[in-house]
């Protein structure tokens, strides 16, 4: 099966209470995976934002899912064994805000999956991004 590369998220700070996301990363397709594809086989990449909640985090013990997801990629025919991928989004700064008023912890969580071959499926983490991402009260 292909292999996913650690995802690198950047988080840019914008005017008007807005950020600029952006998460890269490259896929390496094995011979086999390629031949899939050739065949009609297609691999599908999503890309979602999450709060790395460490000390238990939501009532199921998992992180935060912040509701932030990216348009799908999609991989069929003819393609290059290594493809370098971005997704690349601006949201509202509050949509990062996952632990109130302290600060919020974000991370990518890329996922691979072959429509052929479920649920053979590849997920990676990306790095962590800490930053005070709540909405700033005025007066």
């Amino acid at each position: 099966m292909a292999k996913l590369s650690k995802p690198t998220l950047t988080i840019k700070l914008l005017p008007n209470e807005k950020v600029d996301v952006h998460v890269t990363g490259n896929i390496t397709f094995v011979p086999v995976d390629l031949a899939d594809m050739q065949g009609g086989s297609r691999f599908t990449l999503s890309c979602s934002l999450f709060g790395d909640d460490p000390q238990g985090g939501v009532a199921d013990g998992g992180d935060d899912n912040l509701e932030v997801s990216f348009k799908k990629q999609i991989f069929t025919g003819a393609v290059d064994r290594l493809v370098r991928y971005t997704f690349n989004k601006v949201i509202q700064k509050a949509d990062l805000n996952e632990d109130g008023l302290l600060d919020d912890e974000v991370y990518a969580k890329v996922r691979l999956v072959n429509d052929r071959t479920p649920p053979a499926n590849l997920v990676e983490s990306s790095n962590v991004i800490t930053g005070e991402f709540a909405e700033r009260r005025v007066g």
